[in-house]
C-alpha cells in the first residue's frame, strides 16, 4: 500500500476555527483522537472517530506507545500545544538545577524526546495530525503563528492555518508551510476540508487522466485504505437499552453479539422497536 500524500499535518488557528473537526474528519480510517484538553466529545458521535482523554503526559505517551502498526489510519493529537507544555514541564521538573544553569540543553533534550515519539508514531499509522493553538491568542503577539515546538514544524509536511468566516459556515484554510510541490506555501484552499486539500495535491495528475470529466473518488484519493467497520461502544448500547427499560439479557437477545455492532443507529432502532413491542404486550 502506498503512503498518503501527507504523512504529518499541522492544523492550527484561533479557538473555534474548526481544528478538531477538520482533524477528526480525516478520510484515512479508522481515526484515533487523543484529546489533551477535553474538547472533542461533542463531535465524536457525528464524525465516528475513536476518542481517548489524555489529560497528562503519561496518558498521552502511554497510548501512543501502545499503538499497533496498521491499527489506525489517522492518529490525531489534539492539541500538540498541550502535549508540548506537559513535556516541557516534565523536563524542567526532572532536574531544576540543571535547567537553571543550562536551560538550552534541557530544551534540546525535550525536543529530542518529542522527535522520537513522532517518529515512532508515524511508523504505526498512515497519517499523524497535530492541532495547535494560535500563539497570538496566548502570548499577546500581533503575528499569528502556531504554538508549537520547532520539532513539530520540522516533521509536518503541511501546515494549515484555519480561519473563521465572519458570516459563519465552514472555516477557510491557508497553507503556511508545505514540502509538497503541488501545494506551495501561501496557497488559499478556500473551504477547509480534506477533499479540498487532497484535490489540490492530486488535481494535476487526475486532470491528465480524466480531463474535464467529474472526478472519481478512487482517482482523487488513490491511497485510501478500504473502509474499516467501526465497532460501537458496548457501554453506550447497554446504557441506551436500560433507558428503554431493557435488561442486558434483553439487549443481547435482540442484537446478538453486542461487541460486534458497527451501526449504532440501526442498533438503537432495533432496541426501540423491541421496547415498544414489549410495552404493547404488557
Amino acid at each position: 500500500m502506498r503512503q498518503p500524500p501527507i504523512r504529518c499535518l499541522l492544523v492550527w488557528g484561533e479557538p473555534g476555527s474548526g481544528k478538531t473537526i477538520f482533524a477528526a474528519s480525516s478520510p484515512y480510517k479508522p481515526v484515533l483522537l487523543l484529546d489533551t484538553e477535553d474538547g472533542s466529545g461533542l463531535y465524536q458521535r457525528e464524525l465516528g472517530f475513536e476518542r481517548i482523554d489524555c489529560l497528562d503526559l503519561d496518558s498521552i505517551e502511554s497510548h501512543l506507545a501502545a499503538l499497533q502498526p496498521g491499527q489506525y489510519g489517522t492518529v490525531v493529537i489534539d492539541t500538540v500545544s498541550a502535549w508540548w507544555e506537559a513535556v516541557s514541564l516534565r523536563f524542567q521538573e526532572r532536574d531544576p538545577q540543571r535547567f537553571e544553569k543550562m536551560s538550552q540543553l534541557v530544551w534540546g533534550d525535550a525536543k529530542r524526546h518529542v522527535r522520537r515519539v513522532i517518529r515512532e508514531t508515524l511508523e504505526r499509522c498512515q497519517v499523524l495530525v497535530f492541532t495547535a493553538h494560535d500563539r497570538s491568542d496566548y502570548d499577546n503577539k500581533s503575528e499569528r503563528e502556531p504554538k508549537i515546538p520547532s520539532t513539530v514544524m520540522e516533521w509536518a509536511s503541511v501546515s494549515l492555518q484555519l480561519m473563521r468566516r465572519p458570516e459563519g459556515g465552514p472555516p477557510l484554510a491557508k497553507v503556511n508551510k508545505s514540502r509538497i510541490l503541488a501545494l506551495p506555501s501561501g496557497t488559499l484552499l478556500g473551504e477547509a476540508t480534506w477533499k479540498r486539500l487532497l484535490e489540490f495535491i492530486q488535481s494535476e495528475k487526475v486532470r491528465k487522466i480524466v480531463g474535464s470529466e467529474p472526478l472519481d473518488e478512487s482517482l482523487l484519493y488513490p491511497d485510501l485504505t478500504a473502509p474499516v467497520p467501526r465497532k460501537v461502544d458496548v457501554r453506550l448500547v447497554v446504557s441506551e437499552g436500560k433507558k428503554l427499560g431493557l435488561s442486558l439479557a434483553d439487549v443481547q437477545a435482540i442484537l446478538g453479539d453486542i461487541t460486534a455492532i458497527t451501526d449504532l443507529d440501526a442498533a438503537l432502532r432495533s432496541l426501540s422497536e423491541a421496547a415498544q413491542r414489549k410495552q404493547e404486550a404488557s
